[in-house]
């Protein structure tokens, strides 16, 4: 189930909120307790956050809510539905989401075999610190699409 945390997206428009509340965060990950960390983690310091638990469920997000394009994706890559590659592989044919930058986590360092150069941003292997990577997502170290998988 999709849910959003933080100011609401409509409003943080209206009022002239910073970008990191205007712009979502987007975690996607089969595991309610992971989302919901990295929710926690990304809220605390301002974010909004949205959250899927699965490709599919941030596909829809993503295509029918009012073109919102998140700040970053935070993207598990085995799940059920829709995979993390699939979904990847989807969002990368919409011009407007193309861009996006995406860090992907799992707990398998195997997941990022086949990988196409260029898809992601950085790549996280599950157990990792939260707070770290939403320092990072701070400091803008996932400002664009890389050209490489950059381990973190």
């Amino acid at each position: 189930m999709r849910s959003c945390h933080g100011a609401a997206f409509d409003d943080a428009l209206y009022w002239g909120r910073s970008v990191q509340e205007v712009r979502p965060v987007l975690v996607v990950d089969d595991d309610a307790d992971g989302r919901e960390l990295l929710a926690e983690a990304f809220t605390s310091e301002g974010y909004t956050v949205l959250t899927a638990a699965n490709g599919r469920e941030a596909l829809d997000l993503l295509t029918t809510a009012g073109q919102i394009e998140p700040l970053i994706i935070i993207l598990d890559m085995e799940m059920p539905i829709m995979s993390g590659w699939e979904f990847l592989h989807t969002i990368r044919r919409y011009h407007r989401l193309a861009a996006i930058p995406v860090v992907v986590q799992s707990g398998s360092p195997s997941a990022t075999e086949g990988h196409r150069p260029g898809a992601v941003s950085a790549f996280l292997t599950k157990p990792y610190d939260a707070y770290a990577l939403v320092a990072r997502v701070k400091r803008g170290e996932f400002g664009s699409v890389a050209g490489s998988l950059v381990p973190i």
